[in-house]
């Protein structure tokens, strides 16, 4: 098992002080008033992501890991340092992006970076990052074969395939993200009852539908069906994934 050191994750931190620095002095000179911070907190709250979650999650990050982690950690310093990223959010060692996509429910996942749109928070309530951190989840579980394996093919389904919700890897993810929030705050937490508006509804999760709770990016109680079962199959389910074992291989023993 190969280790990384995490000192040079912060890279993107400093560079976004250097950058923000330059940039807010070359603009308002001794204005310090004026000066805007945004990015530069931006980036803080990116890489304090990879020493958030329970210790699992950390040692993932830099382990099995490590090469989605670098790739989602990349990904998310380039988008804040162009400016697409609105604000930065955490829960259960997520880290959540939004401002990134144009679609209300689009949204991708890079190991614990998850890009939304705008109003995106690490938040149970909004449905979107349930099933987005099933595919967190996943990764975990995948390693070096999630890029190569799982997000090549679902990137090709959202472009092509109109049933994308019920591919097998969409329906993991929900599941396994379902699961993981009902039992922490559903029907596996000590305080619930059925009906509450305090605590995950798997169900409708599952079948979209009203909740009891507000989805905080939204303002509605309508929320999108995320099926937990009956995932489909099609023909480059099996030839993406296959093209894809050399790069894991690969990956695997490069990082």
């Amino acid at each position: 098992m190969k280790y990384n050191d995490p000192s040079g994750e912060i890279f993107g931190t400093i560079f976004t002080a250097i950058t923000s620095g330059f940039k807010n002095i070359f603009r308002h000179g001794v204005n310090f008033d004026h000066y805007n911070w945004n990015k530069l907190n931006n980036a803080w709250q990116i890489d304090k992501g990879l020493f958030t979650g329970n210790f699992g999650q950390i040692l993932s990050k830099f382990t099995w890991g490590r090469f989605n982690t670098f790739v989602g950690n990349l990904t998310a310093h380039v988008l804040n340092i162009s400016g697409k990223v609105s604000g930065v959010s955490h829960l259960e060692g997520a880290v959540a992006l939004s401002g990134v996509t144009s679609g209300d429910n689009e949204a991708f996942t890079l190991d614990n970076y998850i890009f939304g749109p705008k109003g995106f928070r690490a938040d149970w309530k909004d449905h979107l990052f349930v099933h987005e951190y099933g595919h967190y989840i996943q990764s975990n579980w995948f390693g070096p074969a999630y890029l190569p394996i799982v997000a090549k093919t679902s990137i090709i389904s959202a472009a092509f395939d109109q049933n994308h919700e019920s591919r097998w890897f969409e329906v993991q993810a929900s599941a396994m993200g379902a699961k993981y929030f009902d039992k922490r705050y559903g029907s596996g937490a000590s305080d619930y009852f059925i009906g509450s508006p305090d605590h995950f509804d798997m169900q409708t999760f599952s079948t979209g539908g009203n909740t009891r709770y507000l989805n905080p990016r939204t303002g509605s109680f309508d929320q999108n069906d995320h099926p937990i079962n009956g995932a489909g199959f099609h023909w480059f389910d099996l030839i993406v994934p296959f093209t894809g074992l050399g790069e894991s291989f690969t990956l695997a023993l490069l990082f």
